[in-house]
């Protein structure tokens, strides 16, 4: 008797450590990770693109880097003059890092105050005097004079470029 219940305490104990290794992944057919997905050339190209606001057809000098140490790559290309880079994680899709051309300042949509606010970064209309604006459909003529010298720029609001005529 004393035999027959120590050969069942023995089993038990034995059932239970099996039950044990198995069920904390021991011994037992190993489990597959979940398959990462990285994205597609274009994928990545659609991210870049959609973000900046343009369709693909519209850019120039497109170029896609690997980055393998940070798990991004880098999509830069061109809209007319204007250079985009993003790094975009390779398994995500997040835009981890962006450079785009500037933009208007946060709540400045009028376009006389976004042609002002270009003159104010030249050099020479830090002492403008006889300022004049002549708003005409989308561009902004700006003449002003500083010191001896008269200045003339265009200030294109599509574009968001001030050009010096």
């Amino acid at each position: 008797m004393k035999r027959t219940r120590l050969l069942v305490l023995l089993l038990c104990m034995a059932l239970t450590a099996m039950f044990a290794f198995t069920a904390c992944g021991g011994g037992g057919e190993e489990t597959a990770e979940p398959e990462t997905k990285i994205l597609s050339e274009e994928e990545l190209l659609d991210i870049a693109f959609n973000d900046a606001g343009f369709d693909i057809t519209a850019g120039t000098d497109i170029s896609i880097s690997v980055a393998v140490e940070t798990g991004t790559r880098n999509v830069s290309f061109k809209i007319g003059d204007a250079e985009y880079s993003y790094d975009i994680d390779v398994n995500t899709g997040e835009i981890v890092n962006s450079v785009k051309p500037e933009t208007a300042p946060a709540g400045v949509t009028d376009p006389v105050e976004l042609a002002m606010n270009e003159c104010e970064k030249l050099e020479e209309f830090r002492n403008a005097s006889n300022i004049n604006v002549v708003p005409q459909d989308n561009l902004i003529t700006i003449t002003f004079d500083s010191g001896s010298e008269s200045y003339e720029y265009v200030y294109d609001v599509e574009a968001g470029t001030l050009t010096k005529q």
